[in-house]
């Protein structure tokens, strides 16, 4: 097994397992905590992701992708965290009121107040878990977000059960932090317990004031519909919007983030050996997309029986956001790799114009569809997901020649693929009506809308790969014998 493929495989297994740990905190909590106690929340951690992008600079992905790294870049790296993470915190302390102001909600200054704390903490663990990725050590990364995510999960529903509102969550972020630093201690010990320094900071600053500017850039166009909804629609708006995002975020937090985090590695490790990246560009393309089109297809024909699962009734409201928000998450499973592409061969500075070149027009769309309504915010979403697509494909075809007929040649496979998929799991809709006998059974969990169409969409998938030989269907053979292999082992 290739050493990319290992750490994909790897990265997949800590994905899902942190996957499954979310689930259940996000049931429980759900049930817990009332749409305007979620949006109160949201609305605070929009505000924190602004900070958090500032606060990174950059510097994991220099770390990573730095060609002459030896210790003394290292601890600058660190220096330059610790310095720009103290100072954040400082500010958010300062801002935590007019915020608070802004929205009307006293509850923002104090979930703003608590999360400013992580900024304290959170440089400890930078150069260790920088030093991770270069390396590929997926295992050992998956070790720390599963202790660190448990430990969270645990504390949030506890704080949400003895009634600390949406300050569990606040609580529960800090608590998951403090114990991924100490994961990060045992395994890298030398590299958490380090004197910081600033000597090379100029040059780290060099890469990280783009990098983190294009990261600030697309954070602020992810948060913008959030703060925009909080401020113009209320904060039941923000939730339910919050829950429809959530949904999407089931295939970002496993599939994307896997491929993702991968990506910039292995992409930055063909440039420095001179490969042309063209082909395994094209190949992630195909990849993400022959799961992503399919998983938004089924996940929009199967919002309302997910959402009431995983959060019950009161959030139904959220469902015809979710469907329109799956074809913005469709559009972005092409858009999303080309970040760390141009982070990997040095672009820093063109990757900060192109989010730039993104964000604005998306900043505008959600600020005059807000006058409308949520619905009309979604609809934006998808508009702006379009010209970012147009503006991606602009950038990948100026700096490794991949343009639009590339990208076909890679992905229209996937969407034949979705087709199938989607069908598929359509036949038990239509002959069954799984919807209906859980409506009129009034059942608490929707398992016959779920389980049939689910069953069916993934066989049609499964067929699909190797009827029209996506290059899936080589990862689905590898999983499969890898899986048999494992249960071998099991066996004896």
């Amino acid at each position: 097994m290739s050493k990319t493929r290992r750490a994909v495989y790897l990265s997949a297994v800590a994905r899902y397992s942190d996957m499954i740990v979310q689930f259940v905190s996000v049931m429980v909590i759900a049930r817990l905590l009332t749409p305007e106690e979620i949006g109160i929340f949201s609305i605070s951690i929009a505000v924190i992701a602004l900070a958090q992008t500032l606060r990174e600079f950059g510097l994991g992905a220099y770390v990573v992708q730095e060609r002459e790294l030896d210790r003394a870049r290292i601890r600058s790296a660190f220096g330059v965290a610790l310095v720009l993470a103290w100072t954040i915190a400082l500010l958010i302390v300062v801002a935590s009121g007019p915020v608070a102001d802004f929205y009307d909600r006293d509850g923002i200054r104090d979930v703003l107040l608590i999360l400013a704390l992580t900024f304290l903490i959170s440089p400890l663990g930078l150069p260790a878990q920088a030093m991770l990725i270069r390396e590929l050590q997926f295992g050992k990364l998956y070790l720390v977000q599963l202790v660190t995510s448990s430990v969270q999960v645990a504390a949030g529903i506890t704080l949400a059960l003895l009634g600390f509102s949406y300050l569990s969550m606040a609580w529960a972020s800090l608590v998951g932090g403090l114990a991924g630093i100490a994961v990060l201690s045992v395994l890298k010990p030398d590299l958490v317990f380090m004197m910081p320094s600033l000597k090379e900071w100029r040059r780290i600053a060099a890469f990280g004031g783009f990098s983190s500017g294009a990261n600030l850039v697309g954070t602020i166009g992810v948060n913008m519909a959030e703060l925009i909804i909080g401020r113009m629609l209320g904060f039941s708006a923000v939730a339910y919007y919050s829950r429809a995002m959530g949904l999407l975020n089931i295939f970002r937090m496993t599939v994307q983030a896997t491929v993702l985090s991968v990506a910039l590695p292995a992409f930055a490790d063909q440039y420095r050996a001179g490969i042309d990246m063209r082909p395994d560009y094209g190949r992630a393309a195909a990849l993400m997309t022959g799961l992503a089109w399919p998983f938004y297809g089924m996940l929009a024909l199967l919002a309302q029986p997910v959402i009431r699962l995983l959060y019950g009734r009161q959030w139904d409201e959220a469902v015809v956001i979710a469907q329109i928000l799956c074809v913005g998450g469709a559009v972005m499973a092409v858009v999303i790799l080309g970040g760390p592409l141009l982070t990997a061969i040095g672009q820093v500075r063109a990757n900060l114009w192109r989010e730039i070149a993104i964000q604005v027009p998306r900043a505008v769309l959600t600020l005059v569809a807000a006058l409308y309504s949520l619905e009309a915010v979604a609809a934006a979403q998808v508009a702006a997901y379009l010209v970012a697509l147009i503006i991606t494909q602009v950038y990948t075809r100026r700096f490794i020649g991949f343009g639009v007929a590339e990208l076909v040649s890679f992905t229209w496979r996937s969407l034949a693929l979705t087709a199938i998929t989607v069908a598929a799991a359509s036949v038990p809709l239509v002959l069954l009506d799984p919807v209906s006998a859980d409506i009129a059974s009034d059942a608490l969990i929707p398992w016959r809308s779920l389980l049939f169409p689910g069953l069916f969409g993934t066989c049609g998938w499964l067929a699909g790969a190797f009827l029209l030989d996506h290059p899936i269907r080589r990862e689905i053979m590898v999983a499969g014998v890898g899986i048999a292999r494992w249960m071998r082992v099991a066996r004896i």
